[in-house]
């Protein structure tokens, strides 16, 4: 919560450094309850936001950016195991990070493994998520419209502001 909450506030630094601490304690072994499973998320959330934002932070710390998300990455994909809770945000996570990879075709088929689970586990937030992106970037077809409207709504009625200025 603290590296997402930095982030927020534009302390790239500390953001990395927070989310670096999640990652390295996970790495260290399979976390005791649901709630690392959640901050897992986050720390790569931050790593992948940062990369897709770009800018000055980015562009400096890209090669680290880029290595860190992809451990990330991989400790949470093994967490997700773990806990299934969090497995359509790991998938659309890990597609963010394969479009800033240059892996258009495998970040396609992450977010529709994302949609699917999310629509299995009636995660409505990460539907939305998983959906937003398809349709950014070109991969929706005739439901361009009708996802990125349904984004905006879901992430109206939840309150997800950040999300929401994205899709408008």
């Amino acid at each position: 919560a603290t590296a997402v909450t930095r982030l927020r506030e534009g302390a790239y630094d500390e953001a990395v450094a927070a989310a670096d601490a999640v990652v390295d304690m996970l790495d260290r072994g399979l976390p005791t309850t649901v709630r690392w499973g959640d901050v897992g998320a986050g720390a790569l959330e931050v790593y992948v936001e940062l990369l897709e934002e770009g800018g000055e932070y980015a562009e400096m710390h890209r090669r680290d950016l880029l290595r860190r998300a992809r451990r990330a990455s991989k400790i949470l994909r093994r967490v997700s195991r773990q806990f299934w809770h969090i497995r359509a945000r790991t998938a659309f996570l890990r597609g963010l990070l394969l479009w800033e990879r240059g892996r258009s075709r495998r970040a396609l088929r992450a977010w529709r493994k994302a949609e699917r689970i999310a629509l299995e586990m009636g995660v409505p937030s990460e539907v939305a998520r998983a959906r937003f992106e398809i349709a950014r970037h070109g991969c929706a077809g005739d439901d361009r419209e009708a996802y990125l409207a349904e984004a905006a709504e879901t992430f109206r009625r939840l309150g997800a502001d950040h999300l929401l200025r994205r899709v408008e």
